[in-house]
């Protein structure tokens, strides 16, 4: 009896080296999922390139913000770069403005427009329309969100309830403080979690198997980061540089800095392992679920928590 490999969409919004690595995984036997389509929410988005050389289809879908100007090929409004996809004649953009766009060897022409009946006119609203429009031309079963920025419509979220998840570069307690929520992504994950460490540090005394930081996978919900966690792969921190550097990084910038990269090029790796493990319990309808057994930041430390965040931040104002 042939397995069944779930049709899956990778969101994506930056170079896509988680994507590429679930894709060859898939590809290679290892991943009992097919991946149908991989989504960019921009359209310079280097992981665009990386799903096209492994042949699997791209589309961009795009909410258009007031505080930039927005430029297209041909003229067309809505599209935050005139690079679509380093010049594949198949791109699809999908403008989240009521209309859509592919260009093909005529040029652009116009896809469905409008709305369902219920559906709001405002951006959001359409950006979750056209997500689902995409999705479900694709015969998309599970949703993997990889690198992906906006806040993901409450309508996709209501459609794939349970069938759609997200990576996240740092260690999650939904409910309660953490190193997730809005504004911690990128660099800024690991970059807090380095800065915590340092400053619990200096007033007490941690042992070695207290420094670490995590890769997560957790269900997605209509707020940052709050979902249930399904899994997490832990990183050593010990084995990636010295820890009696780790004390003094709070007080000097530049090495945190270093430090954080250091640790992010080791943890990436980690986090491709984690999306593919679950990715595969997915497919095999073995969903494994993780919660800490006490609070992974206590109350007398939210106000550490907070500190380590915005020096995170204004290290890596863009992520």
């Amino acid at each position: 009896m042939k397995k069944h490999k779930p049709n899956t969409a990778l969101l994506i919004s930056g170079g896509g080296s988680t994507a590429e690595a679930i894709i060859k995984a898939s590809q290679s036997g290892q991943l009992d999922i097919q991946p149908v389509v991989v989504i960019a929410s921009l359209s310079q988005a280097g992981g665009l390139e990386k799903a096209q050389r492994l042949g699997v289809p791209t589309c961009v879908v795009v909410i258009p913000t007031p505080s930039r100007v927005i430029l297209a090929p041909a003229g067309i409004q809505g599209v935050d770069s005139p690079r679509l996809g380093g010049g594949n004649d198949n791109m699809q953009v999908i403008l989240a403005t009521g209309a859509s766009q592919s260009r093909g060897s005529s040029g652009f022409s116009s896809l469905r427009r409008g709305m369902t009946k219920g559906e709001g006119n405002d951006n959001k609203s359409v950006f979750g329309f056209k997500l689902l429009e995409v999705l479900h031309s694709y015969q998309v079963e599970l949703v993997s969100q990889n690198g992906w920025m906006p806040l993901t419509p409450s309508a996709v979220i209501d459609e794939y309830q349970g069938r759609i998840i997200n990576q996240h570069p740092g260690p999650l307690d939904p409910g309660r403080p953490d190193f997730g929520g809005k504004g911690m992504y990128g660099s800024r994950v690991t970059c807090a979690r380095l800065a915590y460490l340092s400053l619990l540090n200096q007033t007490q005394t941690l042992k070695p198997d207290e420094f670490w930081t995590e890769a997560t996978i957790h269900y997605i919900t209509e707020k940052y980061d709050q979902g249930q966690v399904l899994d997490t792969y832990r990183l050593n921190l010990g084995d990636v540089f010295p820890l009696s550097e780790l004390s003094g990084l709070i007080n000097n910038q530049a090495l945190l800095k270093k430090m954080t990269q250091r640790a992010q090029a080791v943890l990436i790796l980690l986090e491709h392992k984690l999306v593919i493990r679950t990715l595969q319990a997915f497919s095999r309808g073995k969903k494994t679920h993780h919660q800490p057994l006490k609070p992974l930041v206590p109350q007398k430390n939210i106000s550490i928590l907070q500190q380590a965040k915005e020096t995170a931040i204004k290290l890596f104002p863009k992520g």
